[in-house]
């Protein structure tokens, strides 16, 4: 009887102190006496809205939209968060006002990865942009607008359909597949080699990022609270995302960067580990690029340049399964424009208008990463009317541009045609932000377009697909992430 008195007593008081707590942390995130900080809905003690958005976050940001404004405050744990949402809102920020609001938070997780040293975390300012540059400018020299760059995703291409033809129409589970063909692309690029599918060295590195992005997404509460990854069930996640980063990921990239210092050429550059070490060995950049930058810059390479774009044809299968007459339309095209004899070329991309909507359909209803990368306001700033403080977490949310009834008809509906003229041809289309926009629009952007263009065709030129016989229609809603992805799905692919 003592000892549940006593366990009754010892419960009051941690919730008397939980509550007081939360109540004098919240009182430090108010504003000064005079500030017109954005609305938001009211959240729970230290958990603020992390429950109503642990699933469907998108989902929930849109709906807090409809009842606050394009401009909102929630709170993730202690954390203040303003969401902006909203075509003109998103431009004002990220464009109008980029030397404000185009720096990014520090994050536990990406702070003990050296994620700032790299491009895609790094704090807005000149190491970043000069770190741009040098991505921006290898991306050109081994890529973009290179004939070889076309022949290795035509070769991959290659590669691509015939193991899908290996599976004589069987059910089969493409995910791996994709990943593996986009993967070595950026291989290419950075390596200036491809794997075979098969390679044990390149099956562990593709199982070990699939799994380094699912710990990362269970993880991510440690970003909130660093405290639980002392936790027996959190901390052993925490630990072994730490090993598949350090001694896995970085580890595979460290050899590759060791064999290209043993053979590098300032005068012979090979690929982009050769024009990041030449940029290393520069004196202007001293302070600015380390051997530790080479291997942070293909992390951000490999991470950003494969997941969303294998999630995005995972996703542009599906629909064309789901929506059979897509299906049929894009065949057509690619029947009329290029035919069976020959692989598609980026040549063909300027006559094939409506698979290229139903490219562009796909990345607006499933919007890659829906709201976007996490931006900060590096001075007070306003937006939209609200005053807004220094160093605020900003989550801009582009589902809520992409589903915008204002913006678009019907849009929850699956229709190429709406980014079609009276003519069939594309038109412009102004509330279409897949990538983002203002100074930290995604760098890898006329990549993931050129990838996303062969390898579609190509897979729609040799290939008609349907789900399994018996299988239910997958939940198209999709599961966040690092990427808005679709559900585990099979398909039949058969010859055409």
């Amino acid at each position: 009887m003592i000892m549940v008195e006593w366990l009754d007593l010892t419960t009051v008081l941690v919730g008397v102190v939980v509550f007081f707590g939360s109540y004098v942390l919240l009182q430090s995130h108010r504003g000064k006496k005079g500030q017109r900080l954005p609305p938001g809905p009211p959240g729970w003690p230290l958990l603020g809205h992390l429950p109503s958005m642990a699933r469907d976050a998108h989902l929930q940001l849109t709906a807090w939209r409809h009842q606050y404004g394009d401009v909102y405050s929630i709170r993730i744990g202690l954390k203040k968060v303003v969401v902006i949402n909203g075509y003109e809102t998103i431009r004002e920020a990220l464009v109008r006002k980029a030397d404000q609001f185009s720096s990014r938070p520090h994050l536990f997780l990406t702070d003990c990865t050296n994620g700032p040293e790299a491009v895609v975390m790094a704090p807005y300012g000149e190491k970043w942009r000069a770190r741009r540059k040098i991505m921006l400018s290898a991306l050109r020299n081994f890529g973009l607008g290179k004939n070889r760059f076309e022949q290795d995703i035509q070769d991959e291409c290659r590669q691509l359909c015939h193991a899908v033809a290996d599976r004589q129409g069987r059910p089969f589970d493409i995910h791996r597949l994709l990943h593996n063909a986009v993967s070595n692309i950026i291989c290419a690029i950075s390596f200036n080699r491809r794997f075979e599918y098969d390679d044990p060295k390149f099956l562990r590195q593709m199982q070990m990022l699939d799994r380094i992005l699912q710990l990362f997404q269970s993880c991510q509460i440690i970003d909130i609270f660093p405290v639980v990854r002392h936790l027996p069930i959190l901390g052993k996640n925490y630990k072994e995302w730490q090993d598949l980063v350090g001694d896995g990921q970085h580890r595979f990239i460290k050899e590759i960067v060791s064999e290209h210092r043993t053979t590098f050429d300032p005068h012979n550059l090979r690929d982009a580990v050769d024009a990041f070490l030449y940029e290393m060995n520069n004196d202007e950049n001293r302070g600015l690029f380390s051997g530790g930058n080479v291997w942070n810059l293909l992390s951000d390479l490999f991470t950003a340049g494969s997941e969303s774009v294998a999630s995005t044809l995972q996703w542009a299968l599906l629909w064309v399964m789901v929506r059979d007459d897509v299906q049929k339309k894009v065949c057509e095209e690619i029947d009329r424009v290029i035919g069976r004899d020959r692989w598609p070329s980026l040549s063909d991309k300027p006559y094939m208008p409506y698979t290229e909507a139903t490219l562009m359909e796909t990345m607006r209803i499933r919007t890659p990463i829906p709201f976007a990368i996490p931006h900060e306001n590096t001075v007070p700033a306003t937006l939209q009317g609200y005053d807004i403080p220094a160093n605020t977490y900003i989550l801009v949310n582009l589902w809520s541009v992409h589903m915008d009834p204002a913006n678009w008809t019907h849009p929850e509906k699956f229709d190429p045609s709406r980014f079609l003229d009276d003519q069939g041809q594309l038109k412009s289309a102004k509330h279409y932000l897949p990538f983002s926009t203002g100074a930290r629009v995604c760098p890898g952007e006329q990549l993931s377009k050129t990838e996303l263009f062969l390898f579609f065709t190509s897979l729609l030129q040799r290939f008609s697909y349907r789900l399994p016989d018996g299988a239910a229609e997958p939940n198209m809603k999709g599961e966040v992430g690092i990427t808005l992805a679709p559900p585990s799905y099979s398909l039949c692919a058969t010859e055409r």
